[in-house]
């Protein structure tokens, strides 16, 4: 059973692209990981692995802790 902070690297991933107006393509192909594979990790059909971090992060221009940020809550 997946639980929903299972894929909180990911959602952080889709958020921080969709806050850039970013090109997953783009960001994929300066991670320098295939697209297919990026849009599995996009779509939560796979989990971001260990040795992929970095390089998104980068590719995203942000800092590795702002992929493993939690959502704040309302209220």
């Amino acid at each position: 059973m997946r639980l929903e902070r299972d894929y909180l690297v990911n959602k952080n991933i889709q958020r921080i692209i969709k806050e850039k107006g970013l090109k997953k393509t783009d960001v994929a192909k300066r991670a320098g990981i295939k697209n297919t594979a990026f849009w599995m990790v996009c779509s939560c059909k796979r989990p971001v692995y260990a040795d992929e971090i970095c390089s998104i992060a980068a590719a995203l221009g942000v800092p590795i802790d702002e992929l493993f940020k939690e959502e704040q809550q309302a209220g």
